[in-house]
């Protein structure tokens, strides 16, 4: 069906898809130039500042140039954006009576006519196109090759192709018939498939609740302006019932209200403020009583370290005094010790010179004993002797 010869491009200006010119009266005439509309607010001060901005930022790019000037708008005072606004009203008013007469100019009706015939023209030749059949390569010719019957030899071919198309159909949608590789969905694309379901699922839900919402708000619109509706239908009948006099008085009796709500709003939101500024002043005060307690803790804190700084300082001053006495008292104790060792090792050199004297003295003795002794042993024999 994609083939050219079924599908012919059109390449020349009024050709049917059949290659024949079409009638100057089914070519679409142009539309006579219709008034300009006038530009909005926004589109106005846009045209004036633009010059100015790019002139100040001429290295910006066109959208940058935009976003500064949207925020230049929103912030305008809304006095300079009623001046643009009044100038598109008034220009507005202009264009639709302009509107209206070119609407009603003779050039636009007979405009609007010729479109209409070529639509008809157009239709017609659709239809047309339709009824024919695009089977064939070439493109044949009706008047020749006609059979007894009266059909054309591209009627037998469309009617053959459809039928054996039908025919075919019939034969592939047996089910005995085993499926193709295709018609297998394996696993991987199952899964696939079951995400894709469920992930539009939740998008159709997510579409719903916006539905949803949408429609309340618009209920909710809707109830707003009936009731404002019912309202003004209701002042209107009092209006119309009432005099000129009545409806001062009531008018003073609504400003009245509105003043008194007004104070009262006032009221209320100065109470709210002052509530407001006293609660801030309680943090603030709350908030400095913790500060100075937490630096009153920290001062504490130093003062406690420093105390204990100077405690150790103390206690390192007496350790090293009584560590200094400790010593000296060793050293003392010490030199004393040397010293009696001394005298004790002269006592015993005094005293081993005395035992060295006094030796010979005594050896001396003991020999003179022994000679006494010997002597007198010497005597007894002799007497014994002579006794015998």
């Amino acid at each position: 069906y994609n083939h050219p010869a079924c599908n012919k491009l059109l390449l020349g200006p009024n050709l049917s898809r059949d290659g024949k010119h079409l009638s100057s009266s089914s070519a679409v005439p142009k539309a006579p130039k219709a008034p300009e509309k006038p530009l909005m607010a926004y589109m106005r001060y846009s045209k004036k500042v633009w010059d100015e901005v790019k002139a100040g930022q001429p290295e910006l790019k066109i959208w940058e140039i935009g976003k500064i000037i949207g925020k230049m708008w929103r912030e305008l005072p809304s006095a300079d954006k009623q001046v643009f606004n009044a100038e598109y009203e008034s220009e507005k008013g202009e264009y639709q009576d302009l509107m209206k007469s070119y609407h009603n100019s003779p050039a636009y009706q007979s405009y609007l006519q010729a479109k209409g015939r070529a639509d008809v023209i157009e239709a017609e030749n659709r239809a047309l196109e339709r009824d024919e059949s695009c089977i064939s390569i070439e493109p044949a010719d009706d008047g020749a090759g006609d059979t007894d019957e009266g059909f054309s030899v591209k009627h037998v071919a469309a009617a053959r192709f459809q039928r054996n198309h039908r025919l075919m159909q019939d034969i592939l949608t047996e089910p005995t018939i085993v499926p193709t590789g295709r018609s297998i969905v394996t696993q991987q694309r199952y899964d696939i498939l079951k995400n894709q379901v469920q992930s539009l699922q939740k998008h159709q839900q997510k579409l719903q609740d916006e539905l949803e919402d949408i429609e309340r708000s618009h209920a909710g619109t809707k109830r707003k302006w009936k009731q404002q509706g019912t309202k003004f239908e209701s002042e209107m009948k009092i209006l119309k019932t009432i005099t000129p006099q009545e409806f001062y008085v009531e008018y003073k009796k609504k400003q009245e209200q509105q003043r008194l709500l007004r104070e009262e709003m006032e009221k209320k939101n100065k109470e709210e403020m002052e509530a407001k500024a006293e609660e801030e002043r309680k943090l603030a005060e709350k908030a400095a009583e913790q500060k100075e307690g937490e630096e009153g803790e920290i001062e504490k804190k130093e003062s406690i370290e420093e105390e204990k700084e100077e405690g150790d300082c103390k206690n390192i001053k007496e350790l090293k005094q009584e560590t200094e006495e400790m010593e000296i008292n060793q050293t003392n104790e010490d030199s004393k010790e040397e010293k009696v060792a001394e005298t004790e090792e002269m006592e015993d050199i005094g005293h081993e010179k005395e035992i060295n004297s006094k030796e010979p003295t005594e050896e001396k003795q003991v020999d003179k004993n022994k000679e006494e002794s010997t002597n007198n042993a010497e005597m007894q024999g002799e007497i014994t002797e002579k006794d015998e």
